[in-house]
C-alpha cells in the first residue's frame, strides 16, 4: 500500500510517477472475500445494501460501458 507522503494526491492530467515498492511500502493480504450476487458482475443494489449493513465496508468496481 502506498502512503500519502509516498505519492500525494494532486488534482491535474498527466503521467502516473513509477513508485520504488521496495522503499516503505505495507504489504497487506486478504484472507477471506466473496462476490457480492454470488459471481463477478451478479450484485444488485440491494444486495450491496444488506451486505453493507450485516458485514461492514465494502470494495466495489465500476466499469462504465
Amino acid at each position: 500500500m502506498v502512503t500519502e507522503e509516498q505519492y500525494p494526491y494532486k488534482a491535474e492530467n498527466g503521467n502516473c510517477k513509477k513508485i520504488d515498492f521496495s522503499k516503505e511500502s505495507k504489504v497487506f493480504s486478504v484472507k477471506n472475500y466473496r462476490y457480492i450476487g454470488g459471481g463477478y458482475g451478479l450484485a444488485n443494489e440491494r444486495e450491496i445494501m444488506m451486505e453493507l449493513y450485516n458485514n461492514g465496508p465494502v470494495v466495489l468496481n465500476f466499469e462504465p460501458n
